[in-house]
């Protein structure tokens, strides 16, 4: 069976340095201005929706950063429960796919060897995560192997519970809400279709 996670504040903490690379530097790494100016506005407000060629385009753009040695990665930017996690679901037998807006690349660069995972699934490939047409072909593609996912965006797990549904599919699925952000009626929404709030993965 297979856990799967999200990354970006589900794995990992928010990565300002980065968003604040792009918002200063940005021009030099993404043609599009107006792909830019989406990205630096969600980098504002995370409460916008960026598409999916923006997220490719913020991500290629990071990735070339990192190459040219312009943009460090701290590892420490790894929550602390997610290796002792990964380890766990890998000792009962299980698998960790991480599914990502980013790139298989980036996420090479952001967790560390100790967090030990079995594929990445990135959106390019599997279709923007606001849509239940993603979560229904991720059923279809594991052979309805998913046992568990975890999300932090409230929008990106409503779609998930109707995905795995439309596809027959019912795993556990996670709000992780790490800094308790979420507002309550959201958090109420999603309990009513099964989703259960935790802030850590010591929580599970």
């Amino acid at each position: 069976m297979i856990e799967m996670y999200d990354v970006g504040r589900v794995l990992v903490k928010p990565w300002l340095a980065g968003y604040e690379f792009i918002a200063n530097h940005g021009q030099d790494y993404i043609s599009d201005p107006e792909s830019f100016e989406r990205i630096v506005g969600f980098h504002r407000d995370r409460s916008r929706k960026l598409k999916q060629q923006d997220f490719d385009m913020l991500n290629d753009a990071w990735v070339q950063a990192i190459r040219d040695g312009k943009l460090p990665v701290d590892p420490s930017i790894v929550y602390s429960d997610v290796a002792p996690r990964f380890n766990a679901v890998k000792a009962r037998g299980d698998k960790v796919f991480l599914h990502t807006s980013g790139s298989k690349e980036l996420i090479d660069f952001m967790l560390n060897e100790a967090c030990s995972y079995d594929e990445v699934l990135v959106g390019s490939e599997t279709g923007d995560k606001n849509n239940p047409e993603t979560f229904a072909g991720i059923w279809d593609y594991t052979e309805g192997g998913v046992l568990a996912f975890y999300d932090d965006k409230p929008s990106v797990l409503s779609a998930a519970v109707e995905g795995f549904r439309m596809a027959g599919g019912s795993p556990k699925l996670y709000l992780i809400d790490r800094q308790s952000v979420v507002g309550q009626e959201q958090v109420e929404k999603l309990r009513a279709d099964g989703v259960v709030k935790i802030t850590s993965l010591d929580d599970i």
